[in-house]
């Protein structure tokens, strides 16, 4: 007579729990990785659509984009709404321009949302300093209190020599104001490092570019 193989009832039981083990560990960093992929993809799509954008914008409006911004001047939400249809609305796919929006972190700041058809969004701010940009990958979610889901870019903003001239070169650029070139500051820096204690975190699109447009280890995802 052979004798029949099979399990007990212990080892099936034993062998379930291995396996639930491992799935409870590599199901959440397969998820992460998966989100970090497609965030990093809609970055550099935003980052040519918007620059497409301000290429066609200059065509009818001027190339020289300084101009575009009144100096040493901070921007109400009419004076946005009016620089928004002017400059960025004929030229991508919105669906609408929502009121402003305020970063409970830099309360006297002042945002206009602008949400595109393809479900993503982007924030402006116009203050002294030239024109800040937000990227939003998932409006719907807390832009200003994770840097996850909120990515700088700026144009036409102030030199750092002290004078009140602009950088009016090129288009749109990843948010490098008043950074002093070095990888610590972007992380640390109280106002805008890549940090969830900052104020409003604008390098982190920086430390991206840097990496290759790819998000690296040590960003606080």
């Amino acid at each position: 007579m052979k004798k029949r193989l099979a399990f007990t009832l212990a080892e099936v039981l034993i062998t379930l729990g291995i396996v639930g083990v491992i799935a409870a560990i590599s199901i959440p960093m397969l998820i992460t990785a998966t989100q970090k992929r497609t965030t990093e993809t809609k970055i550099k799509r935003f980052y040519s659509e918007i620059n497409n954008a301000m290429r066609l914008s200059a065509q009818e409006n001027g190339v020289d984009m300084e101009g575009w911004v009144v100096k040493n001047k901070n921007y109400n939400k009419a004076e946005m709404t009016n620089f928004i249809n002017t400059y960025i609305r004929p030229y991508m796919n919105i669906m609408s321009v929502k009121s402003v929006e305020k970063n409970p972190k830099c309360p006297n700041s002042e945002r206009m949302l602008i949400v595109l058809k393809n479900g993503t969004a982007f924030s402006i701010l116009i203050d002294t300093n030239g024109l800040d940009i937000f990227f939003h990958p998932d409006p719907n979610k807390n832009y200003f209190a994770d840097p996850r889901y909120s990515f700088a870019f700026q144009m036409t903003k102030k030199k750092l020599d002290g004078s009140t001239e602009y950088n009016g070169e090129g288009f749109i650029d990843v948010y490098t104001y008043n950074w002093r070139g070095t990888r610590e500051q972007l992380f640390n820096d109280p106002i805008r490092g890549c940090n969830k204690n900052a104020q409003s975190m604008q390098y982190c699109t920086k430390i991206i570019e840097m990496n290759n447009w790819k998000i690296p280890g040590d960003y606080p995802w």
